[in-house]
């Protein structure tokens, strides 16, 4: 870094020649000038001439903006391709005397550009605290090759899954192809990158498919389109083999599953609600039967029943049995009909042939029970009564 200071009159002069090594200056460097009384030229070969310069001025400390070369106070220039020597020669134009209060140097250097920031009037006052920082901060970046006077043509350098490419500087350097990582000097060379791990990077919106040095990106199965673009994949036409479904990412399986088990469990809850009411309504029923069994004699056809002797005198029916006799009482079995009920004809299982009367005060409930004595008989019901006899 060169620098000028008040007070002194001579010209500040610096070189660099990289000469024969395998090393030029990379552009990411630029040649910055600081300062509001100096100008400095950077001269150099690049395999041709090169000259360029740079102007520092300012007149008052509030005209000096921050965090970026405006020419106010702070100059940038670039340098060309594959510089291999450079010369610096700085100036300052009228010693600093119009603006020493607070700009009592100037510098120049050329350094990396993403690393150093103009703070403005605080860089020109503090000139101990600037030089110490762009010394301690800013590099100056250099590139390289690999034998300067050789090319691709003789290259034996470059190992597996990589590539050699030849410099504006001359020589020729190895890198990955696309699709790997490494180190491209040394075996086994360049590794695969499995694309689809890298989330943060990865351009796919359906399903991804990691290949050699690459990757395949379609979209799901039912789904057509450009998967690699958001919202790029459509659903198939309803005519279509594929079943319409899409999981493009594991939040969307989650919140799959998780509608799922919320369907499932409402269902569970459904059913289980279901079940006690139904459960409940079969236990009242049970107990209004035996009401009404008791009501209707259910107490002495018990006792007849368990009565010695009485087995073969009666027969107990279900409203099952009735209506398989009657053809669930048919009208081609209607036999008469009667101010309080109707007889049908019924065939027992033992073929026997039955009259069976079922009285006009019906309601639904299930018939019970049916006594059967040799000549007559009554069929007691819940809520209805039939009558019937032996032909």
């Amino acid at each position: 870094m060169l620098r000028s200071v008040w007070g002194v009159t001579v010209d500040n002069y610096a070189w660099i020649n990289l000469g024969s090594l395998p090393f030029a200056f990379s552009q990411r460097n630029k040649f910055t000038v600081i300062g509001c009384d100096d100008f400095a030229l950077i001269t150099g070969s690049n395999g041709g001439d090169f000259s360029s310069g740079c102007l520092g001025l300012c007149r008052r400390s509030n005209d000096v903006p921050g965090g970026y070369c405006s020419g106010i106070g702070c100059c940038q220039t670039s340098i060309p391709k594959g510089l291999k020597t450079y010369n610096v020669t700085l100036t300052t134009l009228s010693n600093h005397t119009g603006v020493v209060s607070f700009n009592p140097c100037g510098f120049a250097f050329l350094g990396e550009e993403d690393s150093f920031q103009f703070r403005g009037v605080q860089d020109l006052t503090n000139a101990s605290e600037f030089y110490s920082r762009v010394k301690s901060m800013v590099p100056t970046v250099l590139e390289w090759v690999i034998e300067s006077n050789r090319s691709c043509r003789e290259a034996n350098e470059c190992k597996g899954n990589s590539s050699c490419s030849d410099t504006d500087i001359g020589g020729y350097r190895c890198s990955c192809n696309s699709g790997y990582v490494g180190n491209p000097y040394l075996d086994p060379g360049c590794q695969d990158i499995n694309e689809c791990d890298d989330k943060s990077n990865l351009r796919c919106f359906g399903r991804c498919i990691n290949t050699t040095g690459s990757y395949n990106c379609t979209c799901w199965p039912g789904y057509t389109g450009d998967a690699k673009t958001p919202d790029g994949c459509r659903p198939i036409s309803n005519g279509s083999k594929f079943p319409v479904m899409i999981i493009a990412s594991d939040e969307m399986i989650f919140s799959f599953i998780s509608y799922v088990a919320l369907v499932f469990g409402f269902l569970a809850t459904l059913l289980g609600v279901t079940g006690i009411f139904f459960g409940i309504r079969k236990r009242k029923l049970i107990k209004l039967r035996e009401k009404f069994f008791e009501q209707n004699g259910g107490v002495f056809l018990k006792q007849k029943l368990n009565a010695p002797g009485t087995s073969d005198a009666m027969i107990m029916f279900s409203s099952e049995q009735l209506r398989k006799a009657t053809d669930n009482y048919s009208e081609e079995r209607m036999v008469g009909r009667g101010g309080f009920g109707v007889v049908y004809k019924g065939i027992l299982p033992d073929k026997r042939v039955v009259a069976i009367k079922k009285s006009k005060l019906v309601d639904r409930m299930l018939v019970q029970f049916c006594l059967h004595m040799k000549e007559n008989c009554k069929i007691y019901l819940l809520w209805q009564t039939v009558r019937w006899r032996i032909q």
